[in-house]
């Protein structure tokens, strides 16, 4: 999830390919290559792979089923891949029905589709499986893609939570214009033990002394009579209690929120640690505030994207005493690599909600349904398969405080759980006298929804819709042009652009003197882009959005496939915002009136024979009569136009001498 790549990679990756497989991408997209080597292709084919008008065409004349596969290769390809089994999983998740199960084997068949449109590219490594690479130039180019969740038509009862992002920016500037003034106190942080022993057992993970020191002085170091497991404390705040509460007005109370904004800080390098206090870094700062508010704005929500000294979790552990985290003694995962593992965790659940919906309102629910068929334990999917196939892997876990650690996949738990966590309510969760362990709602349930009514909301990412004490509904605003860097609108913008209807009257423009249609593909769905693919040349995509010129060869198709102009034009009320200029609409009239007294036929030759006894006789003779699609006379007959040269032939053989005319 960066966009820091500025040397191309596809050389490398269609270097590893077959010939005939890059030949059967250029047939594919019907482009024309000169010359017959390897290198000459991949010369040809990567300016081609990457140009994003090249690829709008690809995906919007992309089957259905095809389309859903290159959405869930957004949500799987985390530099590692997507495989026919985790492919399989998304699309199984999203569908939610057994009976639209997805199999790997079917999985296995839309990625070799997807890899002949050169959408994703195959990867043979000595491990050996099958693997295909989504590649960040290809992703960051494809055009939106309509989510998979069921959309709501229009803002659900209840109060709408927004925070728009010029707040976000004037919370972290006012947080930060505090720490320069009064310089808060850190928290201290826990020394490693000075014992050698003790030192190996903790290596580098946090630990908890009342838990350790007992149990050293219990066992002493009979490594087998150990447990297999300790507990990590309950994530501490950066900043001392004081300085907690001496900051908190700047966030309305919100612990959680100033610690966010204060680990933000860090990671943008405009506040840094020294002799125990957080410290403003002004040099830093002043740079930082010469850049537009845009790209300031832009700079903050990537930081979130890949920031580890802060997680979701840490709120999850936070919120409720009764939750413990735990490590196996025996793994040798680090707590950097742990760490690592929970922003990997962030960004596929990103990902995941980026695909869900197209900036339009989605009930948690139905998150909430097609995330448990998916994501069964807190380790990223790549991850979690090989960890099931290795069960030995399993490094970290939850756990209710006093109980047996959770084995593996968590069970489903009671909804109160879950519910508890989302309302900030720690004391309705399990006690003592449960014997559950926490399951998916109250664990990674609770986790992702977390990511939507925390981060996301204070960044100005996602609006959320309150119903009672629950948040029933929520709306993304710009999550997926953040996460593939592909701003259609300026991010400050966006919110006032689309709210409070799923379409947008600025996402179509046009220009009556030469029919061109101006789109935002960003604010249509899909279909309206299938659909203007249907009338019109798409000429150029870019940022700037896409441009169609309508065309009379393309109406003529659809003509011919068996639309009218009456379902054209229903189409076009259903899925534009605008009623159709009058320029538009003359131009389909006019082409549809000359339909039916000429029709133009592509592909077919005439075959026009001296007389009705030489028809007769080739067609007993050759193949004439199998290949002929209709008689328009006694010695007048329409074959296909790819068959003519063997007829041809065959006539010759016979002793006859056509004659061939263009």
């Amino acid at each position: 999830m960066s966009s820091n790549q500025t040397e191309s990679e596809l050389p490398v990756l269609l270097e590893q390919m077959r010939l005939g497989e890059l030949r059967d991408i250029c047939r594919q997209r019907a482009w024309q290559i000169r010359g017959n080597s390897k290198a000459d292709y991949i010369t040809a084919m990567v300016p081609l792979l990457r140009d994003p008008t090249q690829v709008a065409r690809a995906v919007i004349a992309l089957s259905a089923p095809l389309r859903e596969a290159l959405q869930a290769a957004f949500v799987v390809e985390d530099g590692n891949g997507v495989t026919p089994v985790a492919m399989a999983r998304v699309i199984s998740a999203w569908h939610r029905d057994p009976s639209r199960a997805v199999k790997p084997v079917e999985a296995a068949g839309l990625l070799l589709d997807l890899a002949r449109w050169g959408l994703v590219l195959p990867w043979r490594s000595s491990s050996g499986g099958a693997r295909y690479l989504f590649p960040w130039e290809l992703q960051r180019v494809v055009p939106a893609l309509p989510g998979w969740c069921p959309r709501l038509p229009s803002v659900p009862l209840g109060q709408v939570r927004a925070i728009h992002p010029g707040q976000c920016l004037l919370v972290l500037h006012n947080t930060w214009e505090a720490i320069r003034q009064h310089a808060p106190t850190v928290r201290s942080v826990l020394q490693a033990p000075a014992e050698k022993q003790a030192a190996r057992l903790v290596q580098d993970w946090p630990y908890d002394p009342a838990e350790l020191e007992p149990l050293l002085a219990r066992h002493g170091w009979r490594t087998r009579d150990l447990p297999q497991t300790l507990s990590l404390p309950t994530p501490a705040y950066l900043l001392d209690d004081r300085s907690l509460e001496s900051l908190l007005p700047l966030t309305s109370g919100d612990k959680e929120q100033l610690e966010f904004v204060c680990r933000l800080l860090s990671e943008l390098e405009l506040v840094g640690c020294r002799d125990g206090h957080l410290v403003a870094r002004q040099d830093v700062m002043a740079r930082f505030r010469a850049d537009p508010a845009a790209e300031r704005y832009q700079a903050i929500t990537r930081a979130y994207l890949s920031l580890q000294d802060w997680s979701e979790l840490d709120i999850l552990l936070r919120a409720d005493s009764h939750l413990i985290l735990q490590r196996s003694v025996h793994t040798p995962l680090s707590f950097g690599h742990f760490r690592s593992q929970l922003v990997s965790v962030r960004q596929m659940l990103l990902r995941f909600l980026a695909a869900a919906s197209q900036e339009s309102w989605c009930y948690l629910s139905d998150i909430d349904a097609s995330l448990e068929l998916l994501w069964r334990s807190f380790y990223p999917i790549h991850e979690e398969e090989e960890r099931l196939a290795r069960p030995a892997l399993q490094a970290w876990r939850l756990a209710w405080r006093e109980r047996q650690p959770v084995p593996g996949p968590f069970p489903s738990d009671k909804m109160r759980s879950a519910q508890s966590i989302h309302n900030g309510n720690a004391n309705t969760m399990a006690t003592s006298e449960d014997n559950d362990p926490p399951g998916w709602h109250a664990a990674q349930g609770a986790m992702w929804r977390l990511i939507v009514q925390k981060p996301l909301n204070w960044l100005g990412l996602a609006e959320l819709c309150q119903q009672g004490q629950e948040v029933a509904a929520f709306r993304l605003c710009g999550l997926t042009d953040l996460i593939w860097d592909r701003p259609v609108l300026p991010a400050m913008d966006r919110r006032n652009s689309t709210r409070g209807s799923q379409k947008s009257p600025s996402a179509i423009t046009w220009s009556d003197s030469d029919l061109i249609i101006h789109v935002q593909p960003a604010l249509v769905s899909l279909s309206a882009l299938t659909f203007l693919g249907t009338i019109g040349d798409l000429e150029q995509a870019s940022a700037q959005g896409f441009t169609y010129r309508l065309s009379m060869d393309q109406v003529y198709k659809a003509f011919v496939e068996g639309r009218s102009l009456s379902d054209l034009l229903a189409e076009w009320e259903d899925l534009i915002a605008l009623p159709m200029p009058d320029s538009i609409r003359t131009a389909l009239t006019n082409w549809w009136d000359s339909y039916g007294r000429v029709h133009l036929y592509g592909g077919l030759a005439l075959l026009e024979l001296r007389d009705s006894t030489t028809l007769r006789e080739l067609e007993a003779s050759t193949a004439l009569g199998k290949y002929t699609l209709a008689r328009l006379s006694g010695r007048m007959v329409i074959v296909p136009e790819n068959r003519v040269d063997d007829l041809l032939r065959e006539f010759m053989a016979r002793g006859h001498t056509p004659k061939e005319v263009e």
